[in-house]
């Protein structure tokens, strides 16, 4: 995982569907209200999507990128054309705070036990998959 990199900082590796319909949302500068009303869903169900405890249907996902003007490529994966990752206001050298320091060492291991987590969600729902066709 390279999340340093910002030509990676929407990626699989490093965020989630909810993620990056967060970044486009606030991008198109659209409150969570507002998409669910443009998406005819209730904010509840959008809301769901962002924090990853539900995911849109296939059939939506192009509206959303069209709503949000993003790719459906960039929606789905982080590749291709969407959000341009945060600009970095921290000087470009100089010692990290301590503080700062462990909170991004605590930070990198949540991602690792998460994205640990997505891949055994995702091989559950790929064997779901196959025993549906």
């Amino acid at each position: 995982m390279d999340a340093e990199n910002p030509e990676n900082w929407f990626s699989e590796a490093v965020a989630t569907l909810g993620d990056r319909l967060t970044a486009a949302r606030e991008n198109a500068g659209l409150s969570c209200a507002e998409a669910a009303s443009c998406l005819g869903i209730s904010v509840e169900t959008y809301t769901s999507w962002e924090q990853d405890s539900a995911f849109p249907r296939a059939s939506l996902c192009h509206m959303i990128a069209g709503l949000f003007g993003v790719s459906l490529a960039w929606l789905l994966t982080g590749e291709s054309l969407g959000v341009e990752p945060p600009q970095n206001d921290l000087p470009a050298q100089g010692p990290c705070l301590p503080s700062t320091d462990a909170d991004l060492r605590c930070m990198r291991e949540d991602m690792a036990e998460t994205r640990l987590r997505v891949q055994q969600i995702d091989e559950r729902l790929q064997r779901i998959l196959l025993h549906l066709e």
